[in-house]
């Protein structure tokens, strides 16, 4: 396995909701990208903190959360 393979397994195994949503692309400024949820199709822009946020209704992150998420 390879150096970048073994980074972003270690990488999805911190960040478990990575696997709920698409990156669009990044962004300009920091480490956020433009994502869409895989489960209500809601484009949103962020990082795994508006992810984990959007997924596990957590509200006043700056977030909507998802629609199709039951608590």
């Amino acid at each position: 396995m390879s150096t970048s393979n073994q980074a972003t397994k270690q990488e999805d195994e911190a960040k478990p909701l990575w696997r709920y949503v698409s990156k669009l692309r990044k962004t300009v400024i920091g480490g956020n990208f433009e994502i869409k949820c895989n489960i209500c199709e809601v484009p949103f822009n962020g990082s795994y903190t508006r992810v984990r946020a959007h997924l596990l209704n957590f509200s006043g992150v700056g977030v909507r959360v998802c629609s199709k998420v039951t608590p």
